[in-house]
């Protein structure tokens, strides 16, 4: 859910898919071009993501999408630094890993933020 901000209210997003990939990549725009003042910035912005999707086709059949990596952006628009979130599947055991720099570990879950930059989705059979 997105915060509108003429209204103030939390709203779903709601978009039509022609086709269903196996994996498909939600961007979020985090940086944007303030026309008043001639400088980019950062939307900070807490978008509520969830680890599963499912989505319907014009017949309404349904197609389960569950994320297997996110990236985020900590900084601000001149610094900056990116980390990753991977999921491993292990003997249908799931466990998530943070990448940061030459640093890997354990994460806690699925664990988006108000920093998250890049989702990616995988299709479910």
């Amino acid at each position: 859910k997105v915060k509108c901000t003429k209204c103030r209210n939390y709203k779903s997003l709601e978009t039509e898919f022609s086709i269903f990939p196996h994996y498909f990549v939600i961007y979020f725009k985090r940086f944007f071009l303030d026309v008043e003042t001639r400088t980019f910035k950062k939307n900070e912005r807490f978008i509520e993501i969830q680890e599963n999707i499912e989505l319907k086709d014009k017949f309404d059949k349904t197609h389960k999408y569950t994320a297997f990596s996110t990236v985020i952006h900590k900084g601000s628009v001149s610094r900056g630094h990116y980390i990753a979130h991977c999921k491993e599947k292990n003997n249908g055991k799931d466990t998530w890993y943070e990448f940061n720099d030459l640093r890997a570990k354990t994460a806690i879950g699925f664990k988006p933020n108000e920093n998250v930059l890049l989702v990616f989705y995988e299709k479910q059979k």
